[in-house]
């Protein structure tokens, strides 16, 4: 079955780097770009560079493209393609437990894929004190 294809964004480097630990844990991914926002970019070349990468990567089941910051040129890039493009899942604020959700799950329809990656986000926020209250030290295990 395909995957869905996808397109990190971020602020920097943040996306290069999430998406090679991601790789670390889980292995090479396929279909899977990244875009890095520099000083030396606006909203303009950003949102003509997402667009190009769209093009490139997009396949029936459409893409997914993740942005760290709601707000910022990369979600503000992505809001100006999903005006002309239907296909395409655009979340803003990922995180790793985010991204080994969605790696994992890349061959599930759009509407299934979502679901799991918004339950991910809930669940990937802890208090690692309140979780581990009343523990001894041999006992913890996360």
């Amino acid at each position: 079955m395909k995957e869905i294809p996808v397109i990190l964004i971020s602020h920097g480097h943040y996306a290069k780097y999430a998406l090679e630990s991601a790789e670390m844990i889980i292995g090479k991914q396929e279909n899977c770009e990244v875009i890095s926002v520099t000083e030396d970019k606006d909203l303009d070349s950003v949102t003509k560079e997402l667009e190009e990468v769209y093009k490139k990567l997009k396949n029936e089941k459409g893409a997914v493209i993740l942005t760290d910051i709601r707000g910022g040129t990369p979600s503000n890039a992505a809001a100006n393609l999903l005006v002309r493009e239907d296909d395409i899942l655009a979340l803003s604020g990922y995180n790793m437990p985010l991204l080994l959700e969605l790696f994992t799950n890349r061959d599930l329809e759009m509407e299934d894929l979502k679901e799991g990656l918004y339950e991910a986000f809930r669940e990937s926020l802890v208090d690692l004190r309140a979780e581990t209250a009343g523990l001894c030290e041999e006992e913890i295990e996360l």
